[in-house]
C-alpha cells in the first residue's frame, strides 16, 4: 500500500454490474482521496464517489503518460468493447454497455473511425463546419478526444473566437433553437452532425419567490492543448447524446451511430431532438 497526505492506494474486488456479473477484477488497484481542494468535491456538489478510467490500453498509464505495471480494468474483466450511450428527455439515464452486440444486420448503422495515440480515446478531426454560415474552421492538423466525462463540447480557443456570432445568436429565452444552424464535424471519412439541441443547455434558475425562470447558454468551453497528433477538441456530453458510441479497444476504433430513442443506434433520419439540461439532462423539445 503506497500513500501521502492527499491519496491512498488500496485495492478492492471490482464487479461491473451486480454481484453475479461475470465481469470481476480481483485485487484492482485503486486511489482513494484523502484530502482536496477540487470544489466540486469541497462544496458536496459532486453526484459520484469515483471516477473510473476506461481507456484502450491494456496498462494504466503513470503520471507522465507511460505504461504503468498495473492491468487495466476492463483488460481485467476481458472486456474488447464497450458502449456509451446518454438518453434524451428529462430524468433520463445513460447507458454503459460492455460488449456489446454489433451484428452484421446493423453494421450499416455505424461509421467507424480510428483512434490515435497511446492513452485517450482520440480520433482525426479533419473538418469543423456551422452549417450554412462557415466553411471548414479546423485548420492545421487537429484530434477529437470522445470523452464521457467532459460535460461540455471543448473548443480551441482560436475557433470559439470565430464562433462569437454564432454564440451571440443564441437567444437566452430560447426561442431561437429552430432557427440555429446544425454543427458538423468531420472525422476520418465521415461526417458527423450536431444539432442547436444538443448543442444549447436549457438553465433553469429559481428566485427567492419561487418564482422560475429558464435560459439558453452555449454549450462550449475553450481548450487549448497540443499533442503530437495535434490540437485537442473534446466531444463531450452533448456528442454522447447525439450518438450511440461504441469504444473498440482492440481495434482501436469508435464505431458510431446516430442515436434513436431508448439510446438505440439508428440512421440519421430516425433521430429525434431535445435540449439539454444544464446537468447534462435532456428535455424533449416537443
Amino acid at each position: 500500500m503506497c500513500s501521502s497526505d492527499l491519496a491512498k492506494q488500496d485495492f478492492e474486488e471490482v464487479h461491473l454490474g451486480d454481484l453475479a456479473s461475470p465481469l470481476v477484477a480481483q485485487r484492482m488497484p485503486f486511489w482513494q482521496v484523502m484530502d482536496t481542494d477540487i470544489n466540486v468535491w469541497t462544496d458536496q456538489k459532486a453526484r459520484f464517489t469515483a471516477i473510473v478510467g476506461l481507456g484502450h490500453a491494456d496498462r494504466v498509464p503513470d503520471q507522465d503518460g507511460n505504461p504503468s505495471g498495473a492491468l487495466s480494468l476492463l483488460h481485467r474483466v476481458g472486456t474488447d468493447r464497450f458502449a456509451i450511450c446518454l438518453e434524451r428527455g428529462a430524468e433520463n439515464p445513460g447507458w454503459l454497455t460492455f460488449n456489446p452486440q454489433m451484428p452484421a444486420s446493423l453494421e450499416s448503422l455505424y461509421r467507424t473511425v480510428p483512434v490515435v495515440g497511446e492513452n485517450h480515446w482520440a480520433t482525426p478531426l479533419v473538418g469543423f463546419e456551422i452549417e450554412g454560415w462557415t466553411g471548414n474552421l479546423a485548420g492545421g492538423k487537429n484530434v477529437a478526444i470522445v470523452d464521457s466525462g467532459t460535460s461540455m463540447m471543448g473548443v480551441p480557443s482560436s475557433v470559439l473566437y470565430e464562433m462569437t456570432d454564432l454564440i451571440n445568436t443564441i437567444d437566452s429565452d430560447c426561442k431561437n433553437l429552430e432557427e440555429l444552424p446544425d454543427l458538423i464535424f468531420k472525422i476520418g471519412q465521415h461526417s458527423f452532425t450536431l444539432p442547436p439541441s444538443a448543442y444549447v443547455l436549457k438553465v433553469s434558475s429559481t428566485i427567492s419567490d419561487g418564482t422560475t425562470f429558464n435560459s439558453c447558454i452555449p454549450a462550449f468551453m475553450g481548450v487549448d492543448m497540443q499533442t503530437p497528433e495535434g490540437q485537442v477538441w473534446i466531444l463531450g456530453m452533448p456528442f454522447l447524446r447525439s450518438h450511440y458510441t461504441v469504444f473498440d479497444r482492440t481495434a482501436k476504433q469508435l464505431h458510431i451511430a446516430d442515436q434513436g430513442q431508448g439510446c438505440e443506434p439508428v440512421k440519421e433520419e430516425f433521430m429525434v431532438f431535445g435540449f439539454l439540461n444544464p446537468d447534462g439532462l435532456a428535455k424533449p423539445t416537443a
